[in-house]
């Protein structure tokens, strides 16, 4: 898997503590370059394309939230993650945003060292504008989280195996890891 951090929306060592009760944006906002749906590259820009795949040709970009040190909290919290797109509102800045994909909310129990959560990005929903600004929302209800590190990006490949939550180990074999026959 390949990280780059024009697509990082939650540096790695990001603080579960911040996510307050209620919507938590992400550390970063990735803005594509687009305005009004003309790429910026026209008037020098320089827009991305992170399309949904088309005819097969690759995979399609994935948002991976990975916690890197455990979640704790005096109470019970869920955490919900939301991908959210926003047009350009005029002024260069996000418009309204809107939720194109959306996590199960998320026990604490979940949330320990190496828990991985993982969305594919969707294509725009049907008479919403395409966005120019891409963000992560998390809706934390319940209670608060008082400790726990995580990290959030958009990536083109991901590796999903499943980790054992009580020995943190990868269920399978790793990337470049070869099995003689």
């Amino acid at each position: 898997m390949l990280i780059d951090k024009l697509n990082e929306l939650d540096p790695a060592g990001s603080t579960m503590s911040t996510l307050i009760v209620g919507n938590n944006a992400s550390t970063n906002v990735i803005d594509l370059g687009m305005a009004v749906g003309i790429p910026g590259s026209g008037a020098g820009g320089g827009a991305r394309d992170i399309g949904v795949n088309t005819g097969g040709l690759g995979p399609m970009l994935k948002l991976m939230f990975q916690v890197l040190t455990a979640a704790t909290s005096g109470g019970s919290p869920t955490l919900n993650i939301q991908v959210q797109g926003a047009p350009d509102s005029g002024s260069g800045t996000p418009g309204s945003y809107t939720t194109y994909a959306e996590s199960s909310p998320i026990p604490l129990a979940s949330l320990f060292a190496g828990a991985r959560f993982d969305l594919d990005l969707p294509r725009p929903l049907q008479g919403v504008p395409m966005p120019r600004f891409l963000r992560l929302n998390y809706v934390v209800a319940s209670a608060v989280f008082t400790g726990g590190t995580f990290m959030s990006e958009l990536v083109g490949t991901r590796f999903d195996d499943i980790v054992n939550p009580a020995t943190g180990a990868f269920s399978g074999g790793r990337p470049g890891f070869t099995v003689p026959n």
